[in-house]
């Protein structure tokens, strides 16, 4: 027998052929998006009958939608959706150094009207946004409608008073300060006097006093509250 003569082998392109191919591939690949994403190609695909079918069940719907909504009763005016802004409900209760018309307060400086609907949608933003402006209120946690208004709101607490030339100036333990109208003489006494301080408040009651040292003093009264009385202390006096 005699031996078989071996195959030959294809030669192997070269790598260059093969990395020109790959790309004429890649290349023939981008046309095709390219030419798929062509006006004419849109418009061709746009003026399908299924396409502009369901171009005009929608056009048509929005039509009609807007058609009803105009032709529907307003039911935000409906006296069952009204309730009085007076009964707007804190929850919780307003601790017993907060002013008990603090609703009535926070109606007034809101403003807020005297009747609200329960379908306003920007009533819960409105409601929110006057309890912040009040100088009581530390934060809003939150706003809820139910059958009425419920807010859940942090108040401030008095640390202490500030003696000043007009009188007695009530603080928190931010330095904030609080209304003095809301203070009679008697509470006042409940809580530290802050004696020694040459300035005065740096804005209305809400906003900070401006001044540290009797952002210091208050905290140190707030520490010491508790004990107070029992350790017999009669004021804190600011260094000069």
């Amino acid at each position: 027998m005699s031996p078989r003569k071996p195959k030959k082998k294809r030669p192997a392109k070269p790598k260059k052929v093969e990395e020109y191919e790959e790309f004429e591939e890649e290349e023939e690949e981008l046309e095709e998006e390219v030419s798929a994403l062509s006006p004419s190609h849109l418009i061709q695909m746009l003026f399908r009958p299924k396409v502009l079918l369901a171009l005009a069940v929608v056009a048509s719907g929005l039509f009609f939608f807007q058609k009803l909504k105009e032709q529907l009763p307003d039911l935000s005016q409906r006296e069952e959706y009204q309730i009085a802004t007076k009964d707007l409900s804190l929850n919780p209760a307003p601790p017993h150094y907060v002013p008990i018309d603090i609703v009535d307060q926070v109606i007034k400086r809101g403003p807020l009207p005297d009747q609200v609907s329960l379908l306003d949608q920007g009533l819960v933003l409105k409601v929110a946004e006057a309890f912040e402006k009040h100088p009581w209120v530390q934060k809003v946690v939150s706003v809820r409608k139910t059958n009425t208004v419920e807010v859940e709101v942090v108040f401030r607490k008095p640390a202490a008073m500030v003696e000043g030339k007009q009188g007695l100036y009530p603080v928190d333990i931010d330095g904030v300060l609080l209304p003095p109208e809301d203070f009679s003489v008697s509470d006042a006494r409940r809580y530290p006097v802050i004696t020694g301080i040459q300035s005065m408040p740096a804005g209305p009651p809400g906003t900070s006093w401006g001044d540290l040292t009797v952002t210091g003093a208050a905290q140190l009264a707030e520490a010491l509250g508790p004990h107070w009385k029992e350790l017999e202390i009669v004021s804190i006096e600011a260094p000069p």
